[in-house]
């Protein structure tokens, strides 16, 4: 539509020469948005037609193809179904016996069903944190292990104060009484 700036001469005409412009211009830009509107209309009947005539086509060239082609077609389509399902089966299979591997080497169930998940995929980052996981978990069931086979100390005897030169030599036994001389030395520095 045409604006005032694009009526030649609009800033000189008369109110009533000015309204009889723009109602011109608006008519112009009626007409032509009437005149793109039934272009588009042909157009989308054009398009509608072709369609149909596609698939009018598409129709009888089916209806003339021989038993034989369409044998051909199903035998082929039947052939692809074949192989997703073999390689689907390979899959599972692969990813089976990964698990019963990654069980065999100490991986626990859920672990290992992921690390062979990964690793038919090919998610070389995931398999590599799975086993960090798991030699995670190993070096701690080995450190649980170490602190169950610790001996523990022998309970009783209490640390006791360093003796006196009076206490040690009260006692009677002659091997307690150098083992006591041997743990206190200082109570004989002072002589």
């Amino acid at each position: 539509m045409a604006g005032k700036a694009d009526i030649e001469g609009f800033a000189e005409m008369t109110d009533a020469e000015k309204i009889s412009a723009l109602e011109k211009a608006l008519s112009d830009s009626e007409k032509t948005n009437s005149n793109m509107q039934s272009e588009i209309s042909k157009w989308k009947k054009a398009s509608d037609k072709s369609a149909g005539e596609a698939a009018d086509y598409k129709n009888r060239l089916r209806e003339k193809q021989s038993e034989d082609e369409r044998q051909k077609e199903e035998q082929a389509q039947q052939l692809e179904a074949l192989l997703e399902e073999n390689k689907k089966l390979k899959t599972e299979k692969q990813l089976a016996e990964f698990t019963a591997k990654y069980v065999a080497l100490g991986y626990d169930e859920a672990l290992a069903k992921d690390t062979a998940q990964a690793m038919v995929e090919g998610d070389a980052d995931k398999v590599f944190a799975n086993n960090a996981k798991h030699l995670e978990a190993v070096k701690q069931a080995v450190q649980a292990d170490l602190t169950k086979e610790t001996p523990r100390p022998e309970g009783g005897e209490v640390m006791k104060k360093p003796k006196t030169r009076e206490e040690i030599m009260k006692i009677t036994d002659y091997g307690e009484l150098m083992e006591a001389i041997h743990n206190n030395p200082e109570a004989f520095n002072n002589t």
